[in-house]
């Protein structure tokens, strides 16, 4: 049985990464409990209506926006050198510390730059 082919004007998709839902984004709450902000309605409906390749990427870069602030606030809580350095220290130690994490992500398929 073969697996069907991909169109050719869709990109291929990593075969390490890890599969999530590509189901699109659906509502959770009440229409109601939203922001009614325009920019913000604007985005919600966008990111609502990505399928497929789209949809795996935007979810790939959150989730690295994510893992960066979750190093960042672990470098802030543990390393006293980080604590102790000033701003243009901390942006390099934090950038070094990013690449060797990115790294790692990129071998586990969950980076977003895998999609790129």
């Amino acid at each position: 049985m073969s697996s069907p082919t991909p169109s050719d004007s869709e990109p291929q998709t990593p075969k390490n990464l890890r599969k999530k839902s590509t189901a699109p984004i659906t509502p959770i709450k009440d229409a109601a409990a939203y922001s009614s902000n325009p920019v913000t309605v604007a985005k919600r409906q966008a990111r609502q209506q990505l399928e497929g390749y789209e949809l795996e990427l935007s979810r790939a870069q959150v989730s690295d926006a994510k893992a960066k602030s979750d190093l960042k606030k672990k470098l802030l809580a543990e390393s006293v050198e980080y604590q102790n350095a000033n701003n243009s220290d901390k942006e390099a130690i934090l950038m070094a510390e990013w690449e060797l994490k990115l790294e790692q992500r990129f071998r586990e398929g969950r980076s977003g730059n895998v999609w790129r």
